[in-house]
């Protein structure tokens, strides 16, 4: 798991959890079945970078998991992702 992105990690070890019978072999395998990662770069202003600063200590995680889940979200509430798409 290190050279994975946090969100991988995350989607990992979920996968874990939902599968405690399943082998080491098997959950790498799931984990290499991952969708691709792909980085973006956002400017935000320090209103903004405050409030994903507290989201993200609210939610213990970092402030790039927290806008990948609050992204995730808005796409999904506004109808562009199904809810089984999220990721984070």
């Amino acid at each position: 798991m290190k050279g994975m992105a946090s969100i991988q990690q995350k989607q990992l070890e979920k996968t874990a959890i939902a599968n405690p019978s399943a082998s080491i072999e098997e959950i790498v395998e799931a984990g290499r079945k991952q969708p691709k990662i792909k980085q973006i770069i956002v400017v935000i202003n320090d209103q903004t970078d405050d409030a994903l600063t507290s989201f993200a200590q609210e939610q213990g995680t970092d402030k790039n998991d927290a806008a990948s889940q609050l992204i995730a979200s808005g796409l999904t509430d506004r109808g562009y992702m199904a809810a089984s798409d999220e990721r984070a």
